[in-house]
């Protein structure tokens, strides 16, 4: 096609410009002085109103006039080129870009830079009110974008289409109607046993350095490719991909619980072999990236929960980690561990939660974004609306705004939608893992010898080679034989709680 050399050079320039945006933006969250913001704040801005125009340079238009694409959903799914793939994807960036001003884009821009710094002041300061004014004008920039981009039928559809695309606000509601329910009657079932297991060897002083390289140890059980990746440290652990060859991944060490920095590393290194093993042909191209949130959180959930938190790996690696900390095990045994790092209960913090009750904590953030669009409750209304809902959903409430309402990152980057790809990630990843186990001989054997290879390659071929070739959903299809279903979800957490605890 006429198009593809100049309209390549075109896209690989907003690729670039997007990772030079990460750059930065990497930098802001691991080593840039707290004093730096107001002039990164501007620099962000300003690559981001270039690559704005970019976005919608009259080529782009000029290209799909000429080839008459109206619509994203006319393009095949069977038999899809990769020049129609990267049409269809450039045609959806292009809509959704041309429809902002360049000076609302920027605005975006500066005022995520600075309402991320405020909110990490205020929760240093576990005073809300320090966020709150930043946080207003933020909801405020993000609501004009969402009305300006347009929905069909709610503002929420306009915001989960940046996380995850193609799935409406009715769709999403569907799928969390068929697990919600039963997922909080295994949650207070276990509740109600009122039977604590023990875990209070998992709260002693566990020595950074030693979390460090046993962090990397694990690394390296996963062949996480350190010539094309590193790890840092930062207040919330994230993955962000600066090139093909450039994946940075983060944890957050607390000294006297190990677990944290331990599954978030895990947790992050699965989001970074997504990135890695996309296919090179779409390097610098807008394919070059995880097709969904959704999808790209099933990688890093199945790796930190299904098999890391799994019998199997700690069954095989206990042994080595009581070596590591031997005064901290002495007297654990490994049925004691696995059952503490799996140990459900009502908490506060979102990622420290057990696998099960997080996604309550996800469905209270989901609603509460929800009420906040509606017109429901303002920002200001937020630690009060975030107070009821964890008294009533989980029964606890927070001592102060740090562990309540500002524990969280996202609404301060005014990623509003974010939070239902985090559920959506459990989903897809047990029913991946349930295909995983069919296609993969002695799966759990291998997990056991910390052997991860053939898991890696199957994880490769069937999700992480793609990108953005396929839809979410009909990558899911591809890769299971199904559209997402979350009985495997389900039945993946009756199994596995209903053993711990004798349900």
């Amino acid at each position: 096609m006429k198009w593809r050399d100049d309209l390549r050079q075109l896209d690989k320039e907003i690729v670039l410009l997007a990772h030079s945006m990460a750059i930065l933006g990497w930098d802001q969250e691991t080593y840039m002085p707290r004093k730096a913001i107001g002039e990164r704040a501007e620099q962000l801005a300003l690559l981001q109103g270039i690559c704005h125009d970019k976005i919608v340079d009259p080529r782009w238009q000029d290209a799909f006039e000429s080839m008459g694409i109206e619509d994203v959903n006319r393009f095949p799914v069977e038999g899809l080129s990769d020049d129609q793939a990267l049409l269809r994807e450039a045609f959806r960036r292009y809509q959704k870009e041309a429809a902002l001003s360049k000076d609302l884009v920027m605005a975006i821009s500066r005022q995520t830079s600075l309402s991320q710094a405020k909110w990490a002041e205020a929760k240093k300061a576990r005073n809300y009110s320090i966020f709150e004014p930043e946080l207003k004008k933020l909801f405020a920039l993000v609501k004009e974008k969402a009305e300006t981009i347009g929905y069909q039928e709610n503002i929420y559809d306009a915001l989960l289409d940046d996380y995850e695309p193609y799935m409406t606000l009715k769709e999403l509601e569907k799928v969390f109607d068929d697990f919600k329910g039963p997922l909080k009657d295994l949650f207070f079932k276990i509740c109600d046993q009122k039977s604590d297991i023990p875990h209070d060897f998992l709260h002693l002083p566990f020595s950074v350095e030693k979390q460090k390289k046993l962090n990397k140890e694990v690394l390296n059980q996963l062949k996480f490719p350190f010539e094309r990746a590193r790890l840092d440290e930062s207040e919330h652990p994230f993955t962000t991909t600066l090139g093909m060859d450039d994946v940075r991944i983060t944890t957050h060490f607390h000294e006297e619980y190990f677990p944290a920095a331990f599954f978030g590393t895990v947790h992050e290194a699965g989001h970074a072999l997504y990135e890695l093993g996309i296919d090179s042909r779409w390097a610098e191209s807008v394919i070059a990236d995880g097709v969904s949130l959704g999808v790209h959180e099933s990688q890093s959930r199945l790796w930190e929960n299904i098999v890391f938190r799994g019998k199997s790996y700690w069954q095989g690696y206990y042994p080595e980690l009581s070596k590591i900390y031997p005064e901290n095990f002495k007297d654990v045994r490994v049925d004691q561990f696995y059952k503490a790092i799996n140990r459900v209960e009502p908490s506060l913090i979102r990622i420290e939660a057990d696998e099960l009750s997080y996604n309550l904590h996800i469905i209270i953030r989901f609603e509460l974004e929800k009420r906040l669009f509606a017109g429901d409750i303002d920002t200001k209304d937020l630690p009060e609306a975030w107070n009821k809902a964890y008294k009533d959903s989980l029964g606890i409430m927070p001592s102060h705004n740090s562990e309540g309402v500002l524990q969280d990152i996202h609404w301060s980057m005014g990623a509003f939608g974010y939070f239902p790809t985090y559920s959506l990630g459990n989903l897809y990843s047990a029913q991946i893992y349930h295909k995983m186990k069919q296609d993969i001989s002695d799966l759990e054997q291998d997990i056991a010898n910390r052997k991860f290879d053939k898991m890696v390659q199957w994880l490769g071929q069937n999700i992480h080679q793609y990108g953005k070739f396929y839809r979410a959903k009909d990558l899911m299809k591809k890769a299971t034989g199904e559209d997402l279903n979350p009985k495997y979800f389900m039945n993946y957490l009756n199994q596995k709680f209903g053993e711990i605890y004798g349900l």
